[in-house]
């Protein structure tokens, strides 16, 4: 478990460290078998998920109803273009927010993006387990392969 500066949906590449979280272990799962499932060959190996406990002071949520305002456009939110939600998150890490609570693009759930930089040591940021899964039949048996 480890933040990343390569970037991603809320953060652009080279910014601010962020960790992505789901605040579930479907949603999890469906951002990993999504992002896995564009490798030739597939990877076959399991994937590992950790339980997190989570401990924020300034959070901001940003809901699908808060899309327009944002310029997001819903139609295309679970596309790879990702330029308007990265000014969010960049916006976001600017603003020296801990995290920001988002829809997921892959499934009917929360995630929540930690910015590292501005995540306090005094907040709890604690592994309570972790779990080997077998991607690729969650994957098929959700439509993601």
């Amino acid at each position: 478990m480890a933040p990343s500066t390569a970037g991603g949906r809320w953060m652009v590449p080279g910014g601010m460290a962020v960790l992505y979280t789901s605040a579930t272990r479907e949603g999890a799962l469906a951002e990993i078998c999504f992002h896995l499932a564009a490798f030739t060959p597939l990877p076959s190996k399991p994937v590992v998920l950790h339980q997190l406990s989570i401990e924020t002071k300034q959070t901001i949520r940003v809901t699908r109803q808060d899309f327009p305002a944002l310029a997001i456009d819903e139609r295309r939110f679970g596309d790879t273009d990702y330029t308007n939600t990265q000014l969010v998150g960049d916006s976001t890490g600017f603003l020296q927010r801990d995290a920001l609570f988002v829809p997921s693009a892959r499934w009917n759930c929360e995630n929540l993006v930690i910015f590292f930089d501005n995540h306090t040591m005094n907040l709890s940021l604690q592994l309570i387990s972790s779990e080997s899964v077998e991607w690729q039949p969650w994957a098929k048996g959700n439509g993601f392969l």
